[in-house]
């Protein structure tokens, strides 16, 4: 270990600020290889010896720095990085080897769930005794037995004086043989909580690991961040619990780059999917491979592949546009909706799932959270789905059923990219690049396609407007219809799998690659995407109603470059803005009115055209009856052959929460009056 090149990198030590000293493993190997298997196969025992005697080649007066009238001492920190994995798999497979490992240097890499304030870690206090004013040292952070007679002291024990802690420096006492005066000794002391990669075990629980960091490591990992640790596996007993507990101990951290890294693609898979993305069929194919074994819904299924490659993200200066893509699928229980989550969930590069009956803030994006191991005023800061699908997918199902202010959450997380927390002194943003998928169910089990999308599931507006494609699925119906499905779902049970024409191995291998493309979308052919947003808006005024947004646009150009990208193209061609087009009509007409208008405002507001005009005409039935009222039955009778019976009572009912109608006495229905004002 005592090489030049070596010696070097360590002797720099000297030029910088910073106590760090990180050396290559790849360096320590050139030089002697021998030496350093069994640096990192024995680290516990041999890391120590090699740290002191490199520690030697260090000139004193580097070691020390001057600060006012007093010496400080600098202690350098050798951090070792670029380890060889000896391993196969993530953090459970490292786990379930741990007897193998123990004491062993490996890296291991997941996604920081959860990061907790640094603390100082006291190394060796000074102590002054009470009754001689003696300063003693003890190492560790614990108060000394007594005040010892080999350091100068006068031998009472604890229980007969009373020692205090002296945080600083102490002045005109210095350690033997230097100018360094004598101090207590801290270091940084930080715990990160990993996961293993989300998306890699979707059917069992996530595993995840505390990893213990010390000195230049701390600070460096984020929440969501993806990091590669260089360290050591232990054990530490809970004696109250009486149980063990692994932790990492962490030598080193590498920060990793965000996006498609997790793939490695060979040469091998470069030539296959260069020449899969010839093939004329190529984008059938990708939407026939997803989900197989779900009959139908080919539109939703085109719509999820699109949000798989996702258009280019756009740096607007002090601003980014977003390129991800967000879908809702709402439907009736039993529709194949949870299905396609878990298809998604496993054909992302990366993903993480939610759902929203037992997922809290954390769950959904991010949360400050009171950590009483470091203190009454200390909080860690956990990241959720959406935060950890940073670049991939997050999948919530039953998105209905999560808290109002958990879902709050994500309105800057789907809009902006980002989520921001603000609370118990932290102030911290968060990427979250992430494309939401996400599932809801109508609250009374059945979606009338005549209500607003708001009135039957329990989103506010602001955040279903977010949605670039919302997609209404509905039970097969028809005897036709049903009997296909019923043949198809005994052919499943049978076993009959309908395999994907692309695995989904080689598909998540395409889209990493594709995801390199930044498709551009020119002025020639980005215009018929200006002239359908210009019809819609026409024919929204034509019919008093709101029909496409702003927001339209955007996803419409968004659409168009993932459509792009199916291909490997560099340039968005009118293909792709024809599909754009045709998957943004079929999204709007799913709450069209009877005319076959889109009434956006079934999105964006909590009552549509139609049934607005449905409430005015049953206040202006019920006022031709006079001060008398009208029974609940002669009203529906009045609307018997346009209005079925459920129609007519949910509007009833939504004109008496409003008082615009009055429940008299006998039961009849009348128009309530306003009292004058004289």
């Amino acid at each position: 270990m005592g090489d030049p090149i070596v010696r070097a990198c360590w002797e720099g030590f000297g030029l910088t600020n910073s106590d760090e000293v990180v050396l290559p493993c790849g360096l320590l190997q050139q030089v002697n290889p021998e030496q350093t298997d069994l640096l990192l196969d024995n680290f516990d025992n041999v890391f120590p010896i090699v740290e002191k005697a490199l520690s030697k080649s260090v000139p004193l007066d580097t070691l020390s720095y001057r600060c006012g009238d007093v010496t400080k001492a600098r202690k350098p920190h050798l951090h070792i990085t670029g380890i060889n994995k000896l391993y196969e798999g993530g953090i459970a497979a490292f786990l379930g080897q741990s007897g193998r490992w123990a004491g062993v240097m490996q890296p291991i890499t997941g996604y920081v769930r959860r990061v907790s304030p640094v603390v100082q870690d006291p190394q060796m206090l000074v102590w002054q005794c009470a009754r001689c004013l003696q300063y003693v040292t003890e190492p560790n952070g614990k108060q000394p037995l007594e005040c010892y007679r080999d350091q100068g002291g006068c031998g009472k024990s604890a229980a007969s004086t009373r020692f205090n802690m002296i945080p600083a420096p102490i002045m005109g006492l210095t350690k033997p043989g230097t100018s360094v005066n004598i101090a207590s000794e801290f270091r940084n002391y930080q715990e990160v909580t990993l996961q293993d990669i989300p998306g890699t075990a979707l059917s069992i629980r996530p595993v995840v690991l505390k990893c213990r960091l010390y000195d230049e490591n701390c600070f460096r990992a984020q929440p969501g961040d993806i990091v590669t640790v260089n360290g050591t596996l232990k054990t530490e007993l809970d004696l109250k619990r009486k149980i063990s507990e692994h932790y990492f101990d962490v030598n080193s951290i590498e920060i990793q780059p965000r996006g498609s890294e997790d793939i490695k693609l060979t040469d091998e898979d470069m030539e296959k999917i260069m020449a899969m993305s010839k093939d004329p069929d190529i984008v059938a194919n990708l939407i026939a491979s997803l989900a197989p074994s779900i009959d139908g819904l080919d539109d939703v299924k085109e719509g999820i592949v699109l949000q798989l490659f996702g258009g280019r993200d756009i740096d607007l200066g002090r601003t980014q546009e977003r390129g991800t893509l967000n879908i809702l699928l709402v439907g009736e229980p039993g529709v194949a909706k949870s299905q396609l989550l878990r298809s998604a969930a496993a054909t992302a590069l990366k993903s993480a799932r939610a759902t929203g009956n037992t997922s809290s803030k954390v769950g959904l994006t991010a949360a400050v959270i009171k950590e009483e191991s470091f203190g009454a005023t200390a909080y860690s800061v956990e990241a959720g789905a959406v935060v950890l699908a940073s670049g991939g997918i997050a999948v919530l199902d039953e998105v209905e059923k999560a808290e109002p202010e958990d879902i709050e959450g994500l309105h800057e997380a789907m809009e902006q990219g980002q989520v921001t927390l603000n609370k118990a002194g932290i102030s911290m943003t968060l990427e979250a690049k992430t494309s939401i998928l996400a599932a809801a169910n109508p609250r009374d089990g059945k979606f009338d396609p005549n209500d607003a999308i708001m009135s039957q599931i329990d989103l506010t507006p602001t955040l279903i407007s977010r949605f670039d494609l919302i997609f209404i699925i509905y039970r097969p119906k028809g005897q036709e219809k049903s009997r296909k499905l019923a043949e198809f779902m005994r052919k499943r049970r049978r076993g009959e799998v309908v395999e994907p024409i692309i695995d989904t191995e080689t598909f998540r291998k395409y889209v990493a690659y594709a995801k390199r493309v930044k498709p551009i979308l020119t002025e020639a052919v980005g215009k018929p995407l200006d002239d359908f947003y210009c019809r819609m808006v026409a024919m929204g005024e034509s019919n008093d109603t709101l029909t496409i947004t702003p927001r339209q646009m955007e996803s419409l150009q968004r659409l168009a470059e993932a459509s792009a990208r199916m291909r490997l193209s560099e340039a968005v061609e009118e293909q792709d803005v024809a599909r754009a087009i045709r998957i943004m009509e079929q999204s709007l007409s799913q709450y069209a009115s009877a005319d076959g208008v889109p009434d956006y405002s079934k999105v964006v507001g909590d009552v549509s055209k139609s049934q607005r005009n449905r409430l005015e005409q049953i206040v202006e039935a019920v006022s031709e009856f006079g001060g008398n009222g009208v029974p609940i039955d002669d009203l529906v009778a009045r609307f018997h052959n346009s209005l079925p019976r459920e129609h007519v009572e949910k509007d009833v009912a939504r004109l008496k929460h409003e008082h615009r109608l009055l429940c008299l006495p006998n039961g009849n229905l009348k128009v309530f009056d306003k009292p004058r004002r004289d």
